[in-house]
C-alpha cells in the first residue's frame, strides 16, 4: 500500500509541476497577448476610418455625377425651347384638369373657345 501511496504523491507532484509549468507559460505569453490584442484593435479602427472615407467620397461622387447630369439636362432643354414650344407651354398652362388628363394620356383635346382663339 505504501508502494501506491509512493505513485499517487509522485504522479500528483508531476502533474502539480506541469500545472505550474502551463501557467507560467500563460503568464509568460500575457504581455504577448495584449501586444496582439492592442494591434488588433488598432488595425480595427484605422479599418473603421478606411471605411468612413470611402463613404465620405461615395457621396461626393454621385453628388458630382448627379450635379453633372443635371447640367447637361438642364442644357439640352434649354437648347430644345424654341417660340412654338414656349406657345405651347403657355397654352398648357390654361389647360384643366381634364383637359390635362386628356394630354397625359394622348387623348383629343376638347379646347375652349377662348384657346382656340389664342392658337388661331
Amino acid at each position: 500500500m505504501e508502494n501506491l501511496d509512493t505513485v499517487t504523491a509522485i504522479i500528483t507532484l508531476v502533474f502539480s509541476g506541469f500545472t505550474a509549468a502551463g501557467a507560467l507559460v500563460a503568464a509568460l505569453q500575457l504581455p504577448q497577448m495584449k501586444k496582439q490584442s492592442i494591434a488588433s484593435t488598432e488595425q480595427t479602427q484605422a479599418a473603421t476610418l478606411q471605411l468612413e472615407q470611402m463613404k465620405k467620397e461615395t457621396v461626393l461622387s454621385v453628388d458630382r455625377y448627379r450635379r453633372k447630369n443635371t447640367v447637361e439636362i438642364m442644357i439640352e432643354w434649354c437648347n430644345a425651347i424654341s417660340k412654338e414650344t414656349s406657345f405651347a407651354e403657355a397654352i398648357v398652362e390654361d389647360f384643366d384638369e381634364k383637359q390635362c388628363e386628356s394630354l397625359y394620356r394622348r387623348i383629343n383635346l376638347v379646347l375652349t373657345k377662348i384657346l382656340k382663339k389664342n392658337c388661331v
